[in-house]
């Protein structure tokens, strides 16, 4: 996929990076398409493959919670590796050299992904309750504020969550990407905003596990996961509805059993909890939305495909909602 935030390397660079990396005796090396915010080789050895992911250009335009998630998402694999049983690359090379912008080298993830796995009924639930499991491992991982690290914390997930918002919000703005109708979502989480005033822990959230981030192995059971640049401590019910944006948690048995079997917090349908998933929805699609126009050019279809879809989820937030009435209070 073409995108704007992509580096380029040249052939004789990535020559050069590979032997920095200790992969010389590699038999092939393909470019990654796929992806749209770094540029991704696929290296082929005797040994086993690896996915080079090279980062942004510094100066490159991009949202704001985007700089430096390089690291975000180097220091979230390590910490997934040293508090929790979850399958994840091996990073074997790491900095700035040849180029200049941040790159590295992992381990190729074993199995396939979700989105090109054929699973049974049967299996599916099975994947979904492991999923579940390995969630509530991931959010066991905790921090010393709520929001974006490499961006600022803040003492409570309320202030976090607006700051988040209405950041991405000037971020659009600053490239003439405003939502139509900003003052509908802002009268939709003040309605809900003391349902954010729950969230008592800063849990370490993923926020990007949709299908293709996220692996089954032969058998069907969950084998992994990959891309935690997203990563952000928040609330633990931003992290059941990627996978399926726009379907309703309630619907997912799989996951919210496997969840609830280990969790230190439940999944509780309480109104309170279906704000919660709805405005980290609001959030996610407001997230796709904002970064269209930084990494696709408005005259490729894929741009409006993403405006789309990001519309689709944001409505789709507020309407699951419409129907419910604010509770006065559940404490």
């Amino acid at each position: 996929m073409h995108s704007r935030t992509k580096a380029h390397v040249s052939e004789e660079q990535l020559v050069t990076m590979l032997e920095v990396a200790g992969l010389t005796e590699y038999t092939r090396v393909v470019e990654l398409t796929g992806g749209e915010f770094n540029l991704a080789f696929k290296i082929f050895t005797e040994q086993g493959n690896y996915i080079m992911k090279v980062g942004p250009n510094p100066f490159t335009d991009m949202l704001t919670y985007e700089r430096n998630i390089m690291d975000v998402e180097l220091w979230a694999y390590e910490e997934v590796r040293k508090q929790t049983t979850i399958t994840i690359p091996e990073i074997i090379y790491q900095g700035h050299d040849v180029i200049g912008n941040h790159w590295f080298v992992m381990t190729e993830m074993a199995g396939k992904l979700l989105c090109d796995s054929e699973l049974t009924d049967t299996q599916l639930y099975q994947w979904y309750y492991q999923f579940g499991q390995a969630l509530a491992q991931l959010h066991n991982i905790k921090g010393e504020g709520f929001g974006y690290q490499q961006v600022r914390l803040h003492p409570s997930w309320k202030e976090a969550y607006y700051d988040m918002v209405l950041t991405l919000l000037e971020d659009a703005e600053k490239q003439g990407n405003t939502w139509p109708d900003t003052g509908r979502i802002l009268r939709f989480i003040r309605k809900w905003e003391e349902a954010l005033e729950e969230v008592s822990e800063p849990r370490l959230i993923h926020f990007d596990l949709f299908n293709n981030n996220v692996f089954a192995d032969p058998e069907g059971n969950f084998a992994g996961f990959i891309d935690t640049e997203r990563c952000f401590f928040g609330d633990y019910y931003a992290d059941f509805f990627a996978i399926d944006f726009l379907g309703r948690l309630e619907d997912n048995h799989g996951l919210i059993e496997g969840y609830n079997s280990v969790a230190q917090e439940k999944i509780i349908f309480t109104p309170y909890a279906r704000a919660r998933v709805a405005l980290s929805r609001l959030m996610l699609g407001l997230l796709m939305f904002s970064e269209g126009t930084t990494r696709l050019a408005t005259s490729d279809p894929e741009y409006w495909d993403r405006k789309l879809l990001a519309t689709q989820i944001i409505e789709f937030a507020m309407k699951e909602m419409a129907e419910v009435e604010v509770p006065k209070s559940l404490k």
